[in-house]
């Protein structure tokens, strides 16, 4: 399986909107918000000014994904990451191989120390795949997220870069 990481252009927000709205991908988003065209433009300007964001779309013989890179303190060298691999290409390795690369991206491009995740503690599957990663999970925050009326508990996992 080969792909390749394409930094956020114009012409890929509306793939990023519907993969957003989707169902099957925002139930995993702590936001429950339905993006509107005219608000992922708003978004898309703020985007362009903010220096502690990236966002990568993930292009295989289609668009099949998103990474994003935020919260990224070169004071401290951390940052945080999040993935997001379209239903249909699930189960096929696609987010095991986007780990490691924005894993990767994050040590040698952005030289980051520590890259962490946050996600719904009941995202088993997710949890597991970053363990095979060689993610840590470093603890629970119980009810942080207010989704669709019920609270929600979140796991913070990291991985600490290793000097060879």
């Amino acid at each position: 399986m080969h792909f390749t990481l394409l930094l956020l252009k114009k012409k890929h927000l509306e793939f990023l909107r519907k993969a957003r709205n989707s169902p099957q991908i925002n139930r995993y988003l702590f936001t429950d918000v339905h993006i509107s065209k005219r608000d992922q433009e708003k978004w898309y300007q703020k985007y362009l000014k903010n220096k502690k964001y990236l966002i990568f779309v993930v292009q295989a013989d289609c668009l099949i994904g998103y990474t994003q890179i935020t919260h990224i303190d070169n004071a401290n060298r951390s940052c945080e990451v999040g993935f997001c691999i379209a239903p249909g290409y699930q189960g096929e390795g696609y987010g095991k191989e986007l780990v490691r690369k924005i894993v990767d991206y994050a040590f040698k491009k952005l030289n980051m120390h520590r890259v962490y995740l946050e996600l719904f503690a009941d995202n088993e599957r997710a949890i597991n795949l970053y363990k095979k990663c060689g993610f840590k999970k470093e603890g629970l925050l119980r009810d942080k997220i207010l989704k669709r009326g019920k609270f929600r508990d979140v796991v913070i996992m990291s991985i600490i870069k290793v000097n060879a």
